[in-house]
């Protein structure tokens, strides 16, 4: 099997629903699709070069499955230290230590090395509801005031405020369960890149962008990493969510090395759980970012996220689609599945709104409490 058959397997498409795939829980899901995964590497044609990386050397059939077989390690290490000690701290030691300590006999750089890590698309968007009026800290995080109010999520810890975006409308529409238009709001934000051109995300997304032959490569070496990270909760109201343990963990190991090299890690991009990203039903990309507070005040908003974004003016559902004309403005998503109809993002109320805010001028929140 040849590395691009491999990755077109239906096995490798995520997200993954544990309760749907019969498992017991979702620790017994990681350990069997894992292993089941080592097994299917077996299968790569030996006599296939996939060339060399910089960083990494020779990429081979038999580091792929050496590194693949380590990230398995970590994962299930991290996972059980957590759920038979309950212990945060020492989890995020042992992932710590997995992704920056060379394997025994130094032929291999640390897991770390098959991270990967993207620069911020300058547009995102945000949703909220609410009644009456929107103001921009309204629709920025949390304020430091109201923190109490800050659950645990994927991608953060519960208290400390975070940033969450989403690339489209229509993935933030999702994101929040798909409210009816009454009192829900919009804007969009633009990274204003206020650091350097160097700030990245660590990228977490599970599938690959890039066509290289070392980009596909550490997407396979690192897979089981994603696939652990991005398993469909299994008890929605249940106060505990073990699919949450490892993104969690790597959430906090980002914020923790925001310098990483020459890059200055910000924040997460990754998928969303609420989209089969199939791609018989929705073509373009579906992410969301995560960056997390920078300092914490008593009241307000992170004053270094506030000078990092710039935000149009909240504006609700049925304002942005009155009067809309269809422009050739196009995001990252081409069409999208209503109602068993492919239809053409453009058309749809969620591109219409992204073309109502196309024009909106940007403003700041910075010095605003």
């Amino acid at each position: 099997m040849k590395l691009k058959e491999l990755l077109k397997q239906k096995s490798l498409i995520l997200p993954k629903n544990w309760k749907a795939l019969g498992y017991s829980s979702y620790y017994d899901c990681v350990v069997h699709e894992s292993s089941s995964f080592l097994k299917m590497l077996e299968e790569l044609d030996d006599a296939e070069s996939y060339g060399k990386d910089k960083y990494i050397g020779d990429l081979t059939k038999k580091s792929l499955i050496s590194i693949s077989h380590d990230f398995r390690l970590m994962v299930i290490e991290a996972l059980e230290c957590y759920l038979n000690k309950g212990n945060p701290h020492e989890t995020y030691n042992v992932l710590n230590e997995w992704l920056t300590k060379k394997n025994k006999d130094l032929t291999q750089q640390p897991l770390m090395f098959y991270l990967e890590f993207d620069n911020i698309y300058p547009i995102h968007y945000r949703l909220r509801k609410k009644q009456g009026k929107m103001g921009l800290g309204d629709i920025f995080h949390v304020p430091f005031e109201s923190r109490q109010n800050v659950s645990s999520n994927r991608y953060s810890i519960a208290g400390y405020p975070t940033l969450y975006f989403s690339n489209s409308v229509f993935l933030a529409y999702k994101e929040l369960a798909e409210p009816d238009y009454d009192n829900l709001y919009v804007s969009k934000f633009h990274h204003t890149r206020f650091f350097n051109i160097t700030e990245t995300l660590l990228d977490m997304t599970n599938a690959p962008i890039y066509n290289s032959v070392e980009y596909e490569f550490k997407f396979l070496a690192r897979w089981i990493l994603l696939m652990a990270c991005s398993i469909k909760v299994g008890f929605h109201d249940s106060p505990f969510k073990p699919e949450y343990i490892l993104s969690q963990i790597i959430f906090q190991w980002v914020k923790n090395n925001i310098n990483i090299g020459s890059r200055r890690v910000i924040g997460v991009k990754y998928s969303s759980t609420k989209i089969d990203n199939s791609g018989e039903a929705l073509y373009g990309h579906f992410y969301n970012t995560a960056i997390p507070i920078h300092h914490s005040n008593q009241n307000g908003y992170c004053d270094v996220l506030a000078k990092q974004f710039m935000i149009t003016q909240p504006i609700s559902f049925h304002e942005a689609l009155k009067n809309i004309e269809i422009t050739n403005i196009q995001g990252q998503v081409k069409s999208i599945e209503i109602n068993g109809a492919l239809i053409d993002y453009i058309k749809t109320d969620f591109g219409k709104i992204e073309q109502a805010l196309s024009n909106a001028p940007y403003l700041e929140l910075a010095g605003q409490k």
